[in-house]
């Protein structure tokens, strides 16, 4: 959850009341903003870490593991599909359009795709709209709460103007993020022989 990756980045960034709130459950999405119910001291640096969660959570969706979706759709009377039908509005990719089981030719447009008439299944990458304290974050388990932490504390110090600070917590955001997009290969030891 979003939660658990402002969780990490206050422990990391050592605000311990707004930690210690965090792990109490003492915050919510009221009229749309975070708040930390009964401390709204600590509402704007709730905020910050949020904004800074979405944007590391945006491009970790843009470089590194893209999100996939698949979806039926039926074009207009001209063979038109507009990326606000699709689910997931912020398309970066069109991956394939097919019918009936067979790939079909299209023309992408800045905000559309243009086929001939009919109902295609589309599968595409996207970014995910900005979420909130309590959505859950839209990676596998490969990309926990606690790299995204790592990326939003390096965000969080380039606002703050912590630079030196920032370029620490982008090698280790970096490292994690690289470690975890490789393979894992399964370690086997050698037979032990008895004499």
């Amino acid at each position: 959850m979003i939660k658990e990756i402002i969780e990490h980045a206050a422990a990391f960034l050592q605000m311990e009341e707004l930690h210690n709130e965090i792990i109490n459950g003492n915050t919510a999405t009221i009229g749309g903003m975070a708040t930390v119910i009964g401390k709204p001291h600590l509402d704007g640096a709730l905020r910050q870490l949020l904004t800074c969660a979405n944007l590391v959570i945006t491009e970790v969706a843009s470089y590194y593991f893209p999100l996939r979706a698949r979806q039926t759709i039926k074009t207009t009377a001209r063979g038109v599909i507009t990326f606000v039908r699709f689910r997931n509005r912020r398309v970066i990719d069109i991956i394939s359009v097919s019918r009936g089981g067979s790939n079909v030719r299209y023309e992408r447009q800045a905000d559309r795709i243009i086929l001939p008439p009919g109902t295609y299944e589309i599968e595409y990458t996207f970014l995910p709209e900005a979420l909130r304290i309590e959505n859950r974050q839209p990676f596998s388990h490969k990309i926990g709460a606690r790299i995204l932490a790592l990326g939003t504390v390096c965000e969080y110090c380039i606002i703050s103007s912590m630079l030196d600070e920032a370029a620490m917590w982008d090698k280790r955001y970096r490292d994690a993020v690289v470690a975890a997009s490789m393979p894992r290969r399964e370690v086997r030891l050698p037979r032990r022989r008895f004499l």
